[in-house]
């Protein structure tokens, strides 16, 4: 596009206005960088990528699903349960996608009903940041916090908690 500006106008107009194109490209940069750097409203965990681009340090987040995705590789079998809306990186970093059962899955809700008989673990995490928009933790609201007399916990951490699957649960909710 530039190109084609440029080639509009006579050659002793080019090099100012490639000059001015390249200053404002290098501002608009410049401070949407800063922009992004003073503002926290970028999401789950954006910012903290966003300033290691920018400050051209190395990335240690993720710590906790790392360690998680290490321990379900670990010490258990089976399949386990949970949205990927903010599990995916649990997936991901296990290496092993189809020990999941997530959303994307045909199955998911008949099985978020009755996962007794169909799953060995449910991953849940905590309603903090994007938690409400979960369909674990809205199919079983007080799992997380209260746990239940059909799971016994397995593994927890300030944002997960991943609970074997012992029994058959009471009423659930699953919403539209």
């Amino acid at each position: 596009m530039i190109a084609g500006v440029l080639s509009l106008h006579s050659p002793k107009w080019r090099i100012p206005l490639a000059s001015f194109f390249l200053v404002l490209v290098a501002g608009s940069a410049y401070f949407t960088g800063e922009s992004m750097l003073t503002h926290t409203e970028w999401g789950q965990w954006n910012d903290q990528v966003v300033h290691a681009v920018l400050t051209n340090t190395p990335l240690n987040s993720w710590k906790e699903e790392q360690a998680l995705a290490k321990y379900i590789n670990e010490k258990t079998t089976g399949f386990v349960m949970v949205d990927d809306f903010q599990g995916y990186r649990v997936i991901f970093f296990s290496g092993k996608p189809s020990r999941f059962l997530t959303p994307s899955d045909s199955t998911f809700k008949t099985y978020l009903s009755d996962p007794y008989n169909h799953v060995n673990y449910i991953l849940t995490s905590s309603s903090q940041l994007e938690g409400e928009l979960n369909q674990v933790n809205n199919a079983y609201p007080y799992l997380f916090t209260k746990g239940g007399d059909w799971v016994k916990l397995e593994y927890e951490d300030s944002t997960w908690k991943l609970f074997k699957v012992i029994g058959q649960p009471g009423t659930i909710s699953l919403g539209g």
